[in-house]
């Protein structure tokens, strides 16, 4: 194996030892084998998963536990997991999830082909309790780029599922270079990975892989968002679109349009109001209560919205949901 590895999988743990060996062993069944694996333990000292964790790497020089010194939590962890990075990408893995076979071969072969990229996403198989719940969508484009200067705008108008961390993965220059971190923050917190994912785009196009390539494992365990209340959600959704509205580069803004690469030429898309993206959340939100048998309080959400724009994009997002990867807002070009 080269000395240097061409992917480093960072993953952040505390006290879940029996799903970080799987979340390893998903690693070490990989199809491509030039990576590292860095497990940074938030636990002080450290447990069994430290223990075990060592055994393992004692076996496979490619695999580092190391204790988490810093800040604990998610963010501070997962921080000093990629600190010790060596990779030309790093790829975030949480304990409790797992990687498909041919994940880190297929990241890097489309990495390779998008040198302008600062986050290359996939799809996901969702399991509860091991049973698999909502298979991700395979698209007639296996691989598509969207490019920089789009990017906030689209993800603005919900026309840009990045997914969770384990979907992503970046380039080391994002870290080490630009000075991207994981963030923490005291108003975005379930939705905190979106943040990121939205700074980290500030250095770079966004590239999707149109299939599934890990398995995201959800059960028993505690998650954040578990804890949090449905409308602190959405109100995490409302505050996000005035992130996305201020990364949205100012020469965009002020003229109201962006000239985007297509497979078919170059494609103007016009930049809506800020209101126009806060009402159309809105509405999914009432969408989202409706469906939870919520109805009365969803229509009343629904009535409130009075701007045609709104009710025009929310259509085309129901319409998305229906047929993924058709109808986008901003349009993709194949990368081949």
């Amino acid at each position: 194996m080269e000395n240097t590895p061409v992917i480093s999988v960072v993953i952040p743990t505390y006290k879940r030892h029996e799903l970080l060996r799987r979340a390893i062993a998903s690693v070490r069944s990989q199809t491509l084998t030039n990576w590292e694996v860095i497990v940074s333990d938030d636990e002080r000292p450290g447990g069994t998963a430290f223990a075990e964790t060592s055994e393992i790497a004692a076996e496979d020089s490619r695999i580092r536990i190391v204790q988490n010194p810093g800040k604990a939590g998610q963010a501070g962890n997962l921080n000093h997991a990629c600190s010790l990075a060596r990779g030309q990408w790093i790829k975030p893995l949480f304990d409790d999830d797992a990687f498909k076979p041919e994940c880190l071969a297929e990241f890097w072969a489309v990495a390779q082909k998008a040198p302008d990229a600062a986050l290359i996403v996939c799809g996901v198989d969702r399991y509860l309790n091991g049973t698999l719940r909502a298979p991700g969508n395979v698209g007639s484009v296996p691989v598509r780029a969207l490019q920089q200067n789009a990017v906030h705008l689209a993800m603005l108008m919900q026309d840009a599922d990045l997914g969770t961390p384990i979907q992503a993965m970046i380039p080391r220059r994002v870290y080490f270079e630009c000075g991207v971190r994981f963030p923490e923050s005291k108003t975005i917190v379930s939705n905190v990975d979106t943040l990121w994912k939205a700074t980290v785009l500030s250095h770079g196009d966004l590239v999707e892989i149109m299939k599934p390539l890990v398995n995201q494992h959800q059960g028993a365990h505690e998650t954040i968002s578990s804890k949090m209340t449905t409308q602190s959600l959405f109100q995490e959704f409302h505050d996000l679109r005035e992130v996305f509205w201020n990364l949205i580069p100012a020469d965009v803004r002020s003229a109201g349009f962006v000239d985007v690469r297509t497979d078919q030429g170059t494609q103007r898309v016009s930049v809506p109001a800020l209101s126009v993206s806060q009402n159309m959340q809105k509405l999914i939100v009432s969408a989202v209560m409706a469906k939870r048998g919520q109805k009365l309080a969803a229509i009343g959400k629904a009535a409130s919205v009075l701007q045609p724009g709104a009710w025009g994009h929310f259509l085309r997002w129901v319409k998305q949901q229906r047929e993924p990867g058709q109808h986008h807002f901003v349009p993709r070009r194949t990368l081949v």
